[in-house]
């Protein structure tokens, strides 16, 4: 059986094509008309339309709540009114990290603080929160600083005491 599609040939009790997987069986199917664009649904009519309509707002008001031209392409969700989480953990584990383990919890706390304040920056979170990122960021980035710079010295020490010490056993 030869296929309609690609022209390969095929055993006789094949049901696919083994060159391109069109089905053997029924011949293929055209593809359907596209269906046209639907139109845009018309506007909702006023209540005034509805006989024995009664609203519940004095004339000349509508339903606050009610926007007929809601923009959902423009709108913003209102930001909390406090401090993100982000914010106050960025906060806690700098703080922790003076007193632990710490660029363990230090770095993670001005990581925290960073991405905080770059929201805020951006208006994607709220303001009430940029004290807590910024104390979070350098309280960590310090840590951070005085942790490692706190290593280096010891190891230099180390390094430096080692020397001392063969040279003054006398096997340099």
């Amino acid at each position: 059986m030869i296929c309609t599609s690609c022209g390969t040939t095929n055993r006789d009790d094949a049901q696919f094509c083994r060159g391109c997987g069109t089905s053997l069986i029924s011949p293929p199917q055209q593809p359907s008309a596209p269906i046209p664009p639907s139109s845009p649904l018309p506007p909702d009519p006023p209540p005034s339309a509805y006989p024995g309509y009664q609203s519940q707002y004095p004339p000349g008001q509508s339903n606050p709540l009610y926007n007929p031209n809601p923009g959902y392409g423009n709108y913003q969700a209102p930001l909390p009114s406090g401090p993100s989480g982000k914010a106050i953990a960025s906060l806690i584990l700098s703080i922790l990290s003076l007193f632990t383990c710490g660029p363990f919890l230090s770095i993670p706390g001005m990581i925290l603080g960073k991405m905080e304040m770059n929201a805020i920056a951006q208006v994607k979170s709220s303001q009430a929160g940029l004290g807590y990122a910024k104390a979070g960021f350098w309280i960590g980035l310090i840590a951070t600083v005085v942790f490692c710079g706190g290593f280096i010295i010891a190891a230099a020490f180390g390094f430096l005491g080692s020397i001392l010490s063969a040279i003054g056993s006398g096997n340099y």
